[in-house]
Order: C-alpha cells, then sequence, then structure tokens
C-alpha cells in the first residue's frame, strides 16, 4: 500500500482506493497482457484503415483534420477511463479506434515525406525498446522508486515547456531549423525517445505493484491502456527521430 501511494500515475490513484478490498476477481497478469493486445491489435488495426482511406482517396491534407479530431477524442476516452472505472472497457477501446486513426494519419504523411520505411522501422524500434525495458524492469537492473518517478514527471514537464519553445520557433523563425538548430531539435528528439522509454518503467512498475497489491480485475483496463498510451508516446518519439536523421542525411 505504501509503495502504491507513491505512484503518480492516475490509474494508481484510483486503484489505490480500493486496494486490498476483498473480491472474487483480482487482477493478473495475463489480464492485463490480453487487454493490451487487444488494444495494440484494435489500433493497428485502424491505423491500417485509416492510411489505406488517404492513400487510395488521394486527399491525404485530409488527415490533418480526422488526426487532430481523433487525438482529442482520444484524449478525453483516457480521462473517461481514469475517472470512470465502470466505463474503462468502452473508453478503452473507443481509445484504441480514435488512436488509431490519429497514428494512421500522421504514419502516412511521414511515409510520403520520408519514405515508405520510415513506418516499420519506427515500429520494429518501438518494440525492441518495449521489451528491452521489460528485462531492465525484470531483471532488476533499474529499480522505480519514489525519486526515480518525481525525476521523470520534472523531465516530462521540462520537456514540454522545451516542445512548447520549438514550435513558437518553427512559426516565428523558421530558418532556425538549420545548422544548430537542427542539431539541438536532434538532440530534444533523442531525449524524447530516452524520456518515453524510461516510462516503460514506471508502467511495469504501477502494474506489478497493483497486481501484487491484490485490486480488482476492473482496473486492468486502466492499468492496460496507461502502458499502451506510453507506447504510442514512444512511436511518435521513433518517427520523429528517424525523420530528423533522414532528413540529415540527404
Amino acid at each position: 500500500m505504501r509503495g502504491m501511494s507513491r505512484a503518480f500515475n492516475p490509474a494508481m490513484k484510483v486503484a489505490n482506493k480500493h486496494a486490498g478490498v476483498a473480491t472474487a476477481n483480482l487482477a493478473t497478469y495475463g489480464g492485463v497482457i490480453f487487454k493490451i493486445s487487444a488494444l495494440l491489435v484494435t489500433m493497428v488495426a485502424s491505423g491500417l484503415i485509416m492510411a489505406i482511406v488517404l492513400i487510395e482517396s488521394g486527399e491525404i491534407t485530409l488527415g490533418w483534420g480526422l488526426f487532430l479530431g481523433a487525438f482529442v477524442l482520444s484524449l478525453i476516452s483516457i480521462f473517461v477511463v481514469f475517472s470512470k472505472p465502470h466505463l474503462a472497457p468502452l473508453f478503452s477501446f473507443i481509445y484504441a479506434v480514435t488512436q488509431g486513426v490519429y497514428l494512421g494519419a500522421i504514419s502516412t504523411l511521414y511515409s510520403l515525406f520520408f519514405g515508405n520505411n520510415i513506418v516499420p522501422m519506427a515500429l520494429i524500434a518501438t518494440a525492441g525498446v518495449v521489451f528491452a525495458m521489460l528485462f531492465l524492469f525484470r531483471s532488476g537492473l533499474i529499480k522505480v522508486g519514489s525519486f526515480f518517478r518525481r525525476l521523470m514527471y520534472t523531465l516530462v514537464f521540462s520537456y514540454l515547456l522545451v516542445l512548447i519553445a520549438f514550435m513558437f520557433m518553427s512559426f516565428f523563425a523558421p530558418g532556425f531549423f538549420t545548422g544548430v538548430g537542427m542539431s539541438l531539435y536532434l538532440g530534444i528528439a533523442v531525449f524524447g525517445v530516452l524520456l518515453a522509454s524510461l516510462f516503460l518503467l514506471i508502467d511495469y512498475d504501477n502494474i506489478q505493484r497493483a497486481i501484487e497489491s491484490g485490486i480488482d480485475k476492473k482496473y486492468e483496463w486502466m492499468l492496460s491502456l496507461s502502458l499502451v498510451v506510453t507506447i504510442v508516446w514512444l512511436y511518435v518519439e521513433m518517427l520523429r527521430l528517424i525523420a530528423i536523421l533522414s532528413s540529415r542525411n540527404n
């Protein structure tokens, strides 16, 4: 219980209120893995459909409106899942579908600008990191304590501020993204990949703590969605990093 109270993840805050309560249906690793797999498969299917529609229609510009709308709806779905556990199954899949649309759109755009190989490369790199970080977590080589959590959330906040600053620079000083500016942007992209990778450890630790604390099975959806959100974040960061490296080499 003390360990769970140190968790900053919204899913853990909700689940902590009911940890240790007698229940016939306890969360299990198998249940979490099944739900993660179901959400990822749904997301991939939705993304493929979106990519096919954009390519066959030839209306690539349509993707901008669709992926922005899908992105907003996916954010709303996350909020609902973490605040209304009884609605988690439905809104977890709504997230998977809408996020799939978003990822399908941006993946298509990245492919058009940087070549068809960028998406497979990003997918393989993301999968490799997910399993590598799981190995590091299970082996105990990296410990997820309260200091690690505070540090990571501080770094995320700082990272967001830097991204906002770079966004403003792109609007008011387009020439900034050449020379030194591009090198700085590359460094930020590398940092983003590392940050998302390390956040996987927090998700793994949250799942382990929750299951060992004996929470109800219904919280498997929140735990699963939390990890899926981090995987999506990592994939987007991988896309951006590979795109920057590709543009520098051309």
